[in-house]
């Protein structure tokens, strides 16, 4: 994440430039209903009792505070945010214009969408974009029909790498690395995401349920980050339950069971995510998302208030402890003994 007046959440992706998208919907659209439902089995492996795993660095106690929890988790807009935010969208669409004519603009409820597709990709992908947005509203408890935008959320979809370091270039400077493929932007009160079009249609559905929940994290009650352990764990989370097959929905059961088995301390997961050798940064993206799944199997509303906590001003390890009455190092106890009785395979 780079920050400036800016704020950029970029993703490393493959390179491609399809010009007629036939999507895989169907299997996406089937696995939407799958983000806020629980498994009995599952449920029961998170309550299961914890055992601690092994060489697990020491994390401090945090003492519960009195704080309390923020209710209101929709931000109202007035009509001169939503007014600069549709003008700032059409600028930011008027430069991609330049980049390519040919470029189109679907509307719905939620989201503006630049297609550089076929009109054929249309209709799936408005729905996409809106069973995102409802999952996110479902995991979050937030009515789908109130929103979570000031406005809406414009989505540039650029058709290979070139443009869309052209874009970024002329929008942001250099804010976007180089070798970025898509990317969630947020200043004030105006959200947006780019993505690079590519030809595995099911990665980039992924990228895109990956950017939309940060999309919707950074709108969520407050503009205050959420540590990005727990951003991208969530993110990874739902761009697994809602794309079958895809890299997400295998990388966290595969690192549980290399920490598992390896008996290796993650306790840098909090702290230090991202920091270190690619090996170590792919075990951080793996764990954060079996740790989130993890706490929405243990208490799905108590994750709801964690999120809130955090957005709210409380800190990383007070927030978990109010909402879950743990320390970070119960986490990953819970969450290793958990890893342990199911293979790694914590969830859907």
């Amino acid at each position: 994440m780079v920050h400036c007046t800016l704020m950029v959440q970029a993703t490393d992706i493959a390179t491609g430039c399809p010009r007629d998208m036939r999507m895989a919907w169907a299997a996406v659209l089937a696995a939407a209903w799958l983000c806020t439902t629980v498994p009995p089995s599952a449920q029961a492996v998170a309550n299961g009792a914890p055992e601690a795993p092994p060489a697990m660095a020491p994390q401090s106690h945090q003492v519960p505070t009195s704080q309390p929890e923020t209710v209101r988790k929709l931000r109202r807009a007035t009509e001169e945010q939503i007014q600069a935010n549709r003008e700032r969208t059409e600028e930011m669409g008027a430069v991609l214009r330049e980049l390519d004519p040919s470029i189109r603009v679907l509307e719905t409820p939620h989201y503006t969408v630049y297609s550089c597709w076929s009109p054929r990709s249309d209709a799936g992908l408005k729905r996409i974009v809106e069973r995102v947005h409802r999952a996110l509203c479902e995991q979050s408890d937030i009515p789908v029909a109130g929103g979570i935008y000031a406005g809406k959320c414009p989505i540039y979809i650029l058709a290979d790498g070139e443009q869309f370091a052209a874009f970024a270039r002329r929008l942001h400077g250099d804010d976007v690395p180089a070798w970025a493929g898509a990317y969630q932007g947020q200043e004030g009160e105006f959200s947006w995401m780019v993505l690079q079009s590519l030809t595995d249609e099911r990665r980039f559905i992924e990228v895109l349920v990956h950017e939309a929940t940060h999309s919707f994290l950074g709108r969520y009650l407050t503009n205050r980050p959420v540590p990005r352990w727990a951003n991208e764990g969530l993110a990874e989370m739902m761009a697994a339950r809602m794309v079958p097959g895809c890299e997400a929905s295998r990388h966290h059961a595969n690192a549980a069971r290399e920490v598992v088995t390896g008996r290796l301390d993650m306790s840098d997961t909090f702290d230090g995510f991202g920091v270190g050798s690619d090996r170590r940064v792919a075990l951080h993206y793996g764990v954060a998302q079996s740790l989130v799944r993890f706490m929405v199997l243990k208490d799905r509303k108590a994750f709801v208030r964690y999120v809130t906590l955090v957005k709210g001003g409380a800190g990383d390890a007070q927030a978990l402890q109010e909402a879950y009455g743990m320390t970070r190092r119960d986490l990953l106890q819970q969450w290793f003994h958990a890893a342990m009785k199911t293979n790694g395979a914590i969830g859907r």
